[in-house]
């Protein structure tokens, strides 16, 4: 397979680094959050930004849209989950999980549950309608970087500082399974879309695959990055996934072999000049958001 990556669009205008990025109720929109404390949106298809900026009083981490009552969820780096009314651009309401930046949330329609995971070792499970606190599960001394829930919604899996990855049960939250998935942090997960394969990166820059369906067996371990993987995403087609990097670089990689079929940074074709640390791949494009203040519209193209 031979694939191609040209930049379509480049959006400036955060003055920190992108850490958090979500769909819109449009394929066509995206919000950022950045450390420069701003929320923004984004149009894929003019290249234009929104007139939308909500100002926060700290770096967001973290972002969730829910669809059903047209609200993005913002974590902050101080431990706030903040609700936005997207209609009125206003913060209708904030709830303090705990003191540590909110590095991930999740939902699970099927469970009517959010997730969010703290830097303080500690994850949030919340209420889906009511958006409340109704559990905090303290599973580490260092951070909760990131949550993959599988396709059929029944497990959960939670990446942890110390290398470990744990796998819950949902709805009721039953720790299933726990394994060493890194040397380092565990810093992102993402489940294969034939529900099969769990995928992990981590601070030892090693992108993992485990088999759920032989105890999360090991099946492959590849050194993809020169330093911490942050996140991995796939296609819409579900044919490629791409893995984003401190090393200021993202690839992409065939989702049936796992071989790596393109590099996209500062030494291959032209990228961001800093960490990449966050990705959305949908219809408009894969979008990176990156350390550098910028965000890259990319189109992947196969052949």
């Amino acid at each position: 397979m031979n694939v191609t990556a040209t930049q379509k669009i480049v959006f400036r205008g955060h003055q920190g680094g992108v850490y958090g990025l979500s769909e819109g109720n449009e394929t066509s929109l995206i919000y950022s959050g950045s450390s420069d404390k701003f929320v923004g949106a984004w149009d894929l298809i003019s290249g234009q930004q929104k007139d939308f900026a909500i100002e926060f009083s700290a770096p967001v981490y973290s972002l969730l849209y829910l669809p059903e009552n047209n609200i993005l969820l913002a974590g902050d780096g101080i431990g706030k989950l903040h609700e936005i009314d997207i209609e009125n651009k206003i913060i209708a309401r904030t709830i303090q999980l705990n003191n540590g930046q909110i590095f991930d949330l999740a939902i699970s329609k099927k469970h009517n549950l959010i997730f969010a995971a703290s830097g303080d070792g500690t994850f949030t499970i919340l209420d889906g309608e009511t958006i409340s606190i109704n559990e905090q599960k303290k599973i580490t001394n260092l951070k909760v970087r990131g949550f993959a829930l599988h396709p059929n919604e029944d497990l959960l899996a939670v990446t942890c500082g110390d290398g470990a990855i744990k796998i819950y049960a949902l709805p009721k939250m039953e720790e299933v399974q726990t394994f060493v998935a890194h040397g380092l942090s565990a810093n992102s997960v993402c489940w294969h879309p034939n529900g099969i394969y769990l995928l992990s990166g981590g601070r030892d820059a090693h992108l993992n695959v485990w088999d759920s369906k032989d105890n999360f067996k090991s099946i492959v371990k590849i050194p993809a990055h020169n330093f911490a993987i942050y996140h991995i995403v796939f296609s819409p087609d579900k044919k490629l996934f791409a893995t984003a990097s401190r090393d200021k670089s993202m690839k992409i990689w065939d989702a049936e072999n796992f071989n790596l079929l393109l590099r996209c940074g500062k030494d291959g074709q032209d990228g961001h000049k800093n960490s990449v640390n966050r990705l959305i791949w949908n219809e408009q494009g894969l979008i990176s958001g990156s350390d550098d203040q910028s965000m890259i519209v990319w189109q992947i193209s196969q052949s």
